[in-house]
């Protein structure tokens, strides 16, 4: 993995966060952050959530893109995913998610993200 991503030469990689506890959304989401570390950082890491609370843990965004204008384009997609119960999926995640993201960006539906970035600094806490 780390020789293909390298290899493209990306500006930015977008994963899923890898605190969740499908195992497959752990892997997906570590694979890209090794290579980010072995690359030297040579790219933006943008970690997405799948089904907070559900599945995602602990995901606090950094950026949120407003998705309102395709809305439908995303519910389409997912839709798409006939064997993932999508009707029942968007519904009772993917929406009131997009809602949620919205209200904390000012807009009427978003996508959040946590840019990944090298902490260099120490935590400030006292006695440490």
């Amino acid at each position: 993995m780390t020789k293909m991503i390298v290899g493209l030469q990306p500006d930015i990689v977008f994963t899923q966060w890898p605190v969740d506890v499908h195992p497959d959304h752990q892997v997906t989401g570590l694979l890209p952050l090794t290579t980010w570390v072995r690359s030297e950082r040579k790219f933006h890491l943008y970690f997405y959530e799948v089904n907070t609370s559900s599945e995602t843990m602990a995901f606090t965004p950094t950026d949120y893109v407003d998705i309102s204008a395709v809305r439908e384009h995303k519910k389409e997609a997912i839709f798409a995913h006939k064997t993932q119960n999508p009707v029942e999926t968007y519904n009772d995640y993917f929406k009131p998610l997009e809602e949620f993201r919205g209200l904390a960006a000012g807009v009427k539906a978003a996508e959040a993200f946590i840019h990944f970035k090298a902490k260099v600094e120490r935590a400030n806490i006292i006695g440490i």
